[in-house]
């Protein structure tokens, strides 16, 4: 097998990796997370805690495959226009460290009803 056709078979599996833990992802925010209503998502996340960390998990593997996925296709289109190759693959490398920071955002919720020192602080009525 030729090293382009191994190239886009790894690109092809990245891609179909983004997909599929992204879509993982999605539906388990969609499921824990309810607009408008916090009582409620608190709820979903202290039942779902498990279900919760993995929806995490598949976003952090989505996007570390995000960013793999420009390195390999660098590789396929650097012969082809070597400018906008090397201008992908910095545009993804900024946005998915954006993408993972904000990813904390979502974790904050976890850390707040599981952390203890939390709870020492505040009441149960303002968490």
């Amino acid at each position: 097998m030729n090293s382009n056709k191994k190239t886009a078979r790894i690109a092809g599996f990245l891609y179909l990796f983004v997909i599929v833990f992204g879509i993982f992802a999605e539906v388990v925010r969609n499921k824990i997370f309810v607009p408008e209503d916090a009582v409620t998502t608190i709820s979903n996340i202290q039942e779902s805690e498990l279900l919760f960390r993995f929806g995490f998990v598949s976003d952090l593997i989505m996007l570390t495959c995000f960013v793999l996925l420009p390195l390999a296709l660098y590789k396929l289109l650097k012969g082809i226009n070597k400018n906008q190759a090397l201008l992908m693959v910095i545009l993804a490398l900024v946005a998915a460290p954006i993408a993972m920071i904000n990813l904390l955002n979502n974790l904050a919720p976890l850390l707040l009803v599981k952390g203890d020192s939390y709870q020492a602080i505040y009441g149960a009525d303002q968490l």
